[in-house]
């Protein structure tokens, strides 16, 4: 069924373009997670945050790429960050991740 829960959808009310640019922007965040992208994220965001001193301007919402980076970098830091929370709270969430591949 490809209609969901109604009253669910988030997206209900969303202009195209407006809809078009969230899912591109979870989409490339979901991606992002990848371990693969590890580097490339850091060296990016070190990039644009000395940019952003260095030209002593703040983050530009309205533009989608720099969206897409910033939230890319949250994502990220928050999908590898269980490692900061103790052997249990680690391995809770690490069970978690295995259980979620296995089912």
């Amino acid at each position: 069924n490809n209609q969901g829960i109604p009253e669910a959808n988030v997206f209900k009310g969303l202009d195209q373009a407006t809809f078009e640019n969230c899912r591109q922007i979870i989409i490339d965040s979901i991606l992002k997670t990848d371990m693969a992208f590890h580097f490339s994220i850091c060296d990016d965001f070190k990039k644009r945050t000395n940019n952003f001193i260095n030209q002593d301007r703040a983050f530009n919402q309205a533009n989608l790429y720099e969206r897409i980076a910033l939230i890319s970098v949250i994502i990220h830091s928050v999908d590898i960050g269980s490692a900061v929370l103790g052997f249990e709270g680690f391995f809770e969430w690490g069970a978690r991740v295995v259980q979620e591949f296995h089912d």
